[in-house]
């Protein structure tokens, strides 16, 4: 069974969210601590998420939250779409 993603609407959009992590480079690869399946940045190589061994599903929204989280918090990426004071 798969984790369901709550949004907060007042933050940003599930359609806003989905347009952003559309737009993000992604590989996958088995490298890592853990053994599995990684969804990491196209950027920086970064973990983005940890796939679930097969035979689990993945929710599509709990990938976009993780493509989003990575680029707001380790690429300063703002949410609203106005450039990054960091950036």
């Amino acid at each position: 069974m798969a984790t369901k993603v709550v949004w907060d609407e007042r933050l940003i959009t599930r359609e806003r969210a989905a347009n952003m992590a559309g737009t993000w480079g992604l590989k996958v690869d088995n490298r890592g601590v853990t053994p599995g399946v990684y969804l990491r940045c196209g950027q920086c190589d970064g973990n983005v998420m940890l796939l679930p061994p097969s035979g689990y599903l993945v929710d599509p929204d709990a990938i976009i939250s993780a493509v989003v989280r990575h680029m707001a918090m380790n690429h300063n990426y703002s949410l609203s779409g106005a450039p990054s004071a960091a950036a």
